[in-house]
């Protein structure tokens, strides 16, 4: 008698064998050509964050400026006080943005085409050098409505953020007034 169907079909079962698993997929890469782009990529990467640290280094004297502009800000005391210690700020960052001979003897109608030139959309103009005048120089500067901090302040604070990038490294300038700069190096 033949054997029962379950016992053959046991027996059928019995001679399979397990599928074989495929090989296991490497992580690395099988060609020449994906290590040539990754290498890239990672130059590229470190090209982009060297290019931002230099930019941040650059732009120290931005950050110190507008903190110390902020400190000027919030000092108690007369308008005049502030608004001269905010004009002399923003002289010293055109000191630090640009070279001595180009910024330092710049005053009045120059002194804000200057301005204006490097940031066209702060809001200096030439129109202003009579208020600009008056307000650091005369002695009833306070008389005039154009001599509110509301209204130089802001556009002090734009230009310092906004002014073209200084065409060399200024990673190791100061913002230091020059006559402190001239006391320290008489100390040492």
């Amino acid at each position: 008698m033949p054997e029962p169907l379950a016992a053959q079909s046991a027996a059928a079962l019995a001679q399979l064998a397990d599928a074989p698993l495929p090989a296991v997929v490497p992580y690395t890469p099988q060609t020449w050509g994906w290590v040539v782009l990754g290498a890239l990529l990672l130059c590229g990467v470190f090209a982009l964050a060297r290019a931002w640290l230099r930019r941040y280094r650059t732009r120290a004297y931005r950050r110190a400026a507008l903190a110390e502009l902020d400190a000027i800000e919030a000092q108690e005391g007369g308008v005049a006080q502030r608004m001269e210690a905010a004009f002399a700020l923003l002289k010293r960052v055109a000191l630090a943005a640009r070279p001595r001979e180009q910024v330092a003897a710049l005053g009045g109608r120059d002194w804000l085409a200057y301005l204006a030139g490097e940031d066209r959309r702060s809001g200096f103009s030439e129109s202003q050098a009579e208020t600009l005048q008056r307000l650091l120089y005369a002695d009833a500067r306070l008389s005039d409505s154009r001599a509110e901090p509301a209204q130089w302040l802001p556009r002090i604070r734009h230009w310092i953020r906004h002014h073209a990038q200084p065409p060399y490294s200024v990673s190791g300038t100061s913002l230091q007034h020059p006559s402190t700069d001239r006391m320290q190096g008489e100390r040492s």
